[in-house]
C-alpha cells in the first residue's frame, strides 16, 4: 500500500531487539550478525506474547554464548509488558492528525541488507494511503470529488462571479469498516489502537468505524507468499510494479 519494503512486523522485532540488546550489557559492543538475529526470534516470540489477550507481566529474553560457552555464556533479560506495549503502540501505532504524513528523510534504516522506511510511524503511512486514494473514494461514494469543486470554482469565475482563487475542497472520507490482514493484527492491542485511530480521524461521525472479523489474519499473507514462490518457480502469471531495465556494460 506504499512505496517502503519494510514496513511493520520486522522493524518492530529489531527495535525491541536493540532494546533487550543494552539490557542484556553488551558493554558498548555490537552483537555479531548471527547473535542479533537470534535475539530477534526471541524478542519477536516475547512481543508476541506480551501483545496478545491475557498476556503475561513479562517475558524473558535469552541469548546464548558461542562456541565452548554456549551455555555457560548464556544472558537473559527480562521484557516487561507495559515497556513492549508503549514501544510498539505508542511508537509504531501514535495518534496523529490525518494531516501528518512520513517523514522523508535520504536513508533509512539498512539492516540485514534490507531497506526500511524513514519514518517508523505506521499512522502516517496509513494516512498517505487514504489521501493518496481521496479521489477514487469520492468517485466510488458519488460525492463531489475535488475535480468536481475545481471545475465548479472555474464556471463561478467565469460567469463574473467573485470568488476566492482556491476553489473548496471535499472532506476527506474515511473507511466505515476495517478488515485487519497479517500477522501482527492478530494482537487485539495494536488492532484497538489503530480502530481508535481511525475514530480519531472520523471525529464527527455517527457511529464508530467496524471491525471485521477475520480469525485468520496471517492466512491471506501465507497465500500470497505461496503463489509469489510458485509464479516465480514455474513462470505462472504474475503482477509486477515498475518498469525493468537491463544495462550492459560495453567493452571495446
Amino acid at each position: 500500500v506504499g512505496d517502503h519494503l519494510m514496513l511493520g512486523g520486522d522493524n518492530i522485532d529489531l527495535a525491541l531487539a536493540h532494546r533487550a540488546e543494552k539490557a542484556l550489557g553488551a558493554a558498548g559492543k555490537n552483537l555479531s550478525t548471527a547473535r542479533l538475529s537470534q535475539l530477534i526470534q526471541q524478542t519477536r516470540q516475547a512481543k508476541e506474547l506480551l501483545l496478545a489477550e491475557n498476556a503475561p507481566e513479562s517475558a524473558t529474553v535469552t541469548l546464548v554464548g558461542s562456541g565452548s560457552r554456549l551455555i555457560g555464556g548464556a544472558k537473559k533479560c527480562t521484557l516487561l509488558k507495559e515497556e513492549v506495549r508503549s514501544l510498539v503502540v505508542d511508537g509504531f501505532f501514535p495518534v496523529t492528525d490525518f494531516a501528518d504524513r512520513p517523514a522523508k528523510r535520504a536513508a533509512a534504516i539498512i539492516e540485514f541488507g534490507l531497506p526500511y522506511v524513514s519514518d517508523p510511524a505506521i499512522s502516517k503511512h496509513i494516512a498517505e494511503f487514504l489521501s493518496k486514494h481521496q479521489q477514487a473514494a469520492l468517485v466510488a461514494l458519488g460525492e463531489p470529488s475535488e475535480t468536481d469543486a475545481s471545475e465548479s470554482g472555474e464556471q463561478k469565475r467565469g460567469s463574473g462571479e467573485q470568488k476566492s482563487s482556491q476553489a473548496t475542497l471535499p472532506p476527506p472520507v474515511f473507511p466505515d469498516a476495517i478488515l485487519f490482514n497479517g500477522g501482527a493484527f492478530k494482537s487485539p492491542v495494536i488492532a484497538a489502537r489503530v480502530q481508535s485511530l481511525i475514530n480519531h480521524w472520523r471525529n464527527g461521525a455517527s457511529k464508530p468505524v467496524t471491525m471485521l472479523d477475520n480469525p485468520h489474519a496471517d492466512l491471506a499473507v501465507a497465500c500470497g507468499a505461496a503463489a509469489y514462490g510458485v509464479a516465480r518457480r514455474y513462470q505462472q502469471l504474475k503482477i509486477g510494479g515498475g518498469s525493468a531495465h537491463s544495462f550492459f556494460l560495453v567493452l571495446e
